[in-house]
């Protein structure tokens, strides 16, 4: 299963889900560092897509904070 998350992984790296599946590989398979590697690609690519779903992600100031 890792092989193909990793395949998957290759072709969508913009892709959250796939970096999630491939982080839940790693971790039955014992791969903590890969495991822990996964999730924060998982966790930056889930917070571009929506801050709100990440929890503790930096809230943007009001406005956006450009001036």
């Amino acid at each position: 299963a890792i092989a193909a998350f990793e395949e998957s992984v290759k072709l969508q790296p913009g892709n959250a889900e796939t970096h999630h599946f491939l982080e839940q590989a790693y971790r039955r398979a014992g791969r903590k560092a890969d495991a822990q590697r996964e999730s924060q690609i998982f966790l930056k690519l889930k917070e571009a897509e929506d801050p709100k779903a990440v929890p503790n992600a930096p809230a943007s100031p009001p406005g956006g904070g450009s001036k």
